[in-house]
């Protein structure tokens, strides 16, 4: 969905650097937007300005808001499709979700969680799921038909599929992560 939008942004204003950055800026407005309205949503006025401000200065935030990065977008939908939920408006929060899908694939942990908090109902779990699974079935049809692999090639799957269920895998994610947010950078100090 990204490279869609970035191709339409190209098509109107040209294949520019500048042009691919104020695109996806305005994704980072749209992210800082849904942050405010989740916090608004959850703890009220002050928490969502409060969110919005920090989100905005943030300068890993700022650097990613300029690059054609897919997890922006996906923080977006993401956010979207919570606050949608948290709302009660089924069909956005399901919009949100497939728009999430079609991000980034691994988005559908999204609609799955939101299924599970829906107090059983099971309309709103089919409003829900449906459209986001159909979206990830169609697209991995349509990779197949295209490219002869369901994700696009043997070696994406290996290496995004194959190497990620390795056994050893986890806990040195897990160690990795520990030591960006308690060692690297100067955190040391204040782990």
């Amino acid at each position: 969905l990204v490279m869609a939008y970035l191709a339409a942004a190209w098509k109107l204003f040209g294949f520019a650097v500048p042009v691919t950055r104020a695109a996806m800026l305005v994704v980072g407005a749209g992210t800082i937007t849904a942050a405010f309205l989740v916090a608004g949503r959850l703890a009220g006025r002050r928490a969502a300005w409060t969110t919005a401000v920090l989100i905005a200065v943030s300068p890993p935030f700022v650097a990613q808001s300029m690059l054609a990065h897919l997890d922006l977008a996906a923080a977006m939908w993401a956010l979207l499709s919570l606050y949608w939920f948290l709302e009660g408006r089924w069909g956005l929060a399901s919009a949100a979700a497939t728009a999430l899908v079609l991000t980034k694939e691994t988005g559908l942990i999204v609609p799955l969680a939101l299924a599970v908090f829906s107090r059983g109902n099971p309309k709103r779990v089919l409003v829900l799921l449906v459209p986001p699974v159909a979206a990830l079935g169609s697209w991995l049809l349509y990779l197949q038909a295209t490219t002869g692999h369901w994700l696009g090639s043997a070696e994406f799957a290996r290496y995004n599929v194959g190497e990620a269920l390795d056994l050893w895998r986890p806990p040195l994610v897990l160690l990795r992560r520990l030591y960006q947010l308690g060692f690297a950078n100067f955190h040391w100090i204040a782990t």
